[in-house]
């Protein structure tokens, strides 16, 4: 808001006595003195009186109209100072207390002796009058200032302003007088009321009654002498109007008093003319820059916008004509650039640019930076080749520390060239900081382990000291994460070839590629050291000295397939031959009956959909069809059911091995040899009796061909006539009591002269 509507906004009776105060210390300044003129008469007594009756002689108290009719209430000045006095200004604000009873029209004062003032009737305020309430039908303000001379002689009262009315309905009111003074001899006030300014006047008001005239008949007086000689009231004579020469809306005297030039509306050239410095600005019509802030009155005013009666207008603590001329900011606006800092202590105390909430361009702006402690006016404030902005607002690292986490890296290598946490010391929890990896152990910061040996670098470094860039510091093929978690073992002493630190008969080499323990002579606990059983046919193991399964509990060391066929007692021995054993204890072997299916799967439940119920993982052929439980699931036959068999020669087998051309085709073998590997056994009976492999003549790598084995009825891994006696002293079906599975070589559910030529075919030692 300007001055000039800030003035306006004002009510117009605390205006005028503003304008009043401001004359009379101007002219008490231009004469020499500071107070006002001594009215005789201790203390001044003067009453200011509503008259409801302008056309009767004296003061009426109290009225009555008819509805409709207009009539005039006066206001009446009386002096009972002691002393005349000559009134220089006077206002009041006439206030009605019910519109509907009485409505005013405008005030003035023809026709009275105070015609030589020059009177407005202001504007209402927003609200409608001067004193803000809403309803300007019950109220009237005038104003008047000193044009002529009205002098008010001691003891008389002066009628000096009208008040035309129009009666209402009906009903009674009260005439009030509100924010009223009058000022007299150099502009000092005389009196005032509702409220008192400086000096308190009697105020008094005045009833009004509407009512209709009643019917009752006058008498009509006879002979009633005619009063002669009735004093007139005489009034003041007018003065003659004093001119404004330069029409600046100050007279002639008033500038005389001022000091102005009367022939100058502009006297001190700054763009207002004198009235309206005196009157509107209340600006020194003598000065260019009443608040000496480096703008005149004029540019503040007509220009700027801003109060040319105070030098720093938004308060920030730069004056209105620094901010214009040196700074260009604004000077209505505290904050120019938003940053949050005033203008003057971004200019006076920070050193930062009011027109750039961001003084350093690096993403913080000005407040932020001072209220972390950063500089504002250095866009990287610890040097350490990050922009404050992005070390808060991305990173998240300080921007008061070139070395956020104190590791040796400061931020900007962290980030741009190592690749490692500027917040975190030690990025990668090795127990190493940083910029140690970087600087001193050649290690990698963002790598715990940087030789992948199982050994975090820290401990590496400060606890073994050992290599934290090799993974055997000690040259020995175990690297150093073996040898630390392994405490029989020394990191930094070579411990291969034949050493064997627990003394169970295995270097510590192999245990390392066993998975025992080097530093314990039984690792699983079964009372069987740790060296591997290596007898391939053994059914159990009863030397301590050799674990069939050295990395699981097996106190039995039981081997179920060392073992395939139990003879009847009538034997002394065993038929120990197997193509597919194996020296694995139980424990160890994933397929103990060497089936093709795993032990857990055939525990579990029927171990294919074509099985009807669970297999046995200890027996190669659960149902006794004499068909392995992983062939009858390959090609789709019950192996729970001995009544679900595949068929002895199916179609079409072109090489009449017993395997169908499909499935020699699924299994990888030749459809056309009878005998794909060669070891002397039908590719159908290598799979469907014994599941060896028919691509391998020793399926279990044992050194012995499958075909041998198969046909060495005996234990002694040696095919001779005995094995042939054996064979022959059985022939018969399956079903003859003399029938023995383990002298059936082709388990084809008979023992006959085909199992002799296949034995005859074998004769020689593995």
């Amino acid at each position: 808001m300007t001055r000039t509507s800030l003035a306006r906004a004002l009510p117009f009776t605390l205006c005028t006595l503003i304008a009043s105060v401001a004359l009379a210390g101007l002219i008490a300044l231009r004469s020499g003195g500071g107070t006002a003129p001594v009215l005789a008469g201790t203390p001044p007594a003067f009453t200011f009186s509503i008259d409801c009756d302008a056309g009767t002689v004296g003061i009426q108290a109290s009225c009555t109209y008819p509805p409709g009719s207009p009539f005039t209430a006066q206001w009446v000045i009386t002096n009972n100072s002691g002393a005349a006095v000559g009134l220089d200004s006077f206002d009041t604000y006439f206030f009605n207390t019910d519109g509907s009873v009485a409505s005013p029209g405008v005030p003035n004062t023809t026709g009275l002796a105070t015609s030589g003032f020059s009177c407005t009737p202001p504007a209402p305020t927003a609200n409608g009058n001067p004193e803000g309430h809403p309803a300007p039908a019950t109220e009237g303000t005038i104003s008047c200032f000193l044009v002529g001379t009205l002098t008010l002689p001691d003891g008389t009262s002066t009628p000096v302003a009208n008040f035309p009315f129009t009666a209402g309905a009906g009903g009674t009111i009260t005439l009030e007088l509100h924010f009223t003074h009058a000022t007299a001899d150099g502009y000092a006030e005389i009196g005032s009321c509702a409220p008192v300014n400086f000096v308190a006047a009697t105020c008094n008001s005045a009833s009004v009654t509407v009512a209709a005239p009643t019917n009752t008949p006058t008498p009509t007086p006879t002979n009633t002498a005619t009063p002669t000689n009735t004093p007139t009231p005489t009034l003041t004579p007018t003065p003659a109007t004093i001119p404004d020469s330069d029409g600046d809306g100050l007279n002639d005297q008033q500038e005389a008093f001022l000091g102005t030039n009367p022939y100058n509306p502009d006297t001190d050239g700054d763009g207002l003319s004198d009235g309206t410095e005196v009157l509107v600005t209340f600006t020194n019509p003598l000065n260019p820059d009443t608040d000496g802030d480096g703008l005149s009155d004029g540019v503040e005013v007509n220009t700027t916008g801003t109060n040319p009666t105070i030098a720093d207008t938004d308060a920030d603590g730069l004056s209105d004509g620094v901010e214009v001329n040196t700074y260009a900011t604004n000077p209505l606006n505290p904050d120019t650039d938003g940053d949050g800092i005033n203008d003057g202590p971004e200019v006076n105390t920070f050193f930062t640019n009011p027109k750039n909430a961001d003084s350093d361009g690096d993403g913080l702006n000005d407040l932020q930076e001072i209220v972390i402690g950063s500089n504002p006016n250095n866009a990287d404030t610890d040097g350490d080749g990050l922009s404050d902005g992005m070390e808060v607002l991305t990173i998240g690292t300080s921007p008061l520390l070139a070395d956020t986490d104190n590791d040796g890296l400061n931020d900007f290598v962290e980030v741009n060239t190592t690749g490692t946490n500027p917040k975190k010391a030690d990025t990668d929890n090795d127990g190493l900081k940083d910029g140690r990896e970087v600087n001193t152990t050649g290690t990698n910061p963002n790598n715990p382990d940087s030789d992948g040996d199982g050994v975090l670098d820290g401990p590496e470094v400060d606890v073994y000291h050992s290599n934290p860039l090799n993974p055997d510091t000690d040259g020995d093929t175990m690297n150093d994460g073996y040898e630390v978690y392994h405490t029989c073992l020394h990191v930094l002493v070579p411990e291969g070839g034949p050493a064997d630190n627990d003394g169970d008969f295995v270097p510590n080499l192999g245990e390392l590629a066993g998975g025992t323990d080097p530093c314990n002579v039984d690792t699983d606990g079964d009372g069987f050291r740790d060296l591997k059983a290596t007898t391939p046919h053994a059914h159990n193991n009863t030397n301590i000295i050799v674990d069939n399964c050295p990395l699981i509990a097996n106190p039995t060391q039981l081997n179920s397939d060392g073992d395939f066929v139990d003879l009847p007692p009538a034997f002394p021995f065993d038929d120990l031959t197997q193509p597919r054993s194996d020296a694995d204890g139980d424990p160890c072997d994933a397929d103990d009956d060497n089936d093709g299916i795993a032990d857990t799967t055939e525990t579990a439940g029927p171990p294919c959909a074509s099985a009807s119920g669970p297999t046995d993982p200890l027996k190669l052929d659960t149902d006794g069809d004499l068909v392995a439980d992983g062939f009858e699931c390959l090609v789709g036959t019950d192996p729970a059911n001995s009544a679900s068999k595949p068929p002895t020669s199916p179609s079409p087998d072109n090489d009449h091995d017993g395997l169908a051309n499909g499935v020699e085709t699924a299994l990888g073998t030749n459809p056309n040899a009878f005998d794909t590997d060669g070891d002397g056994i039908s590719d159908g009976v290598e799979v469907k009796a014994w599941r060896s492999n028919p691509l391998v003549q020793d399926s279990d790598g044992d050194g012995c061909k499958d075909g041998r084995e198969i046909a060495s009825v005996n234990d002694d891994r040696n095919v001779t006539a005995a094995d042939l006696g054996l064979v022959a002293a059985h022939f018969g079906p399956s079903t003859s009591p003399n029938y023995v599975l383990g002298f059936d070589v082709s388990r084809d559910g008979s023992i006959t002269a085909g199992d002799l030529g296949l034995v005859a075919a074998q004769f020689g030692a593995c």
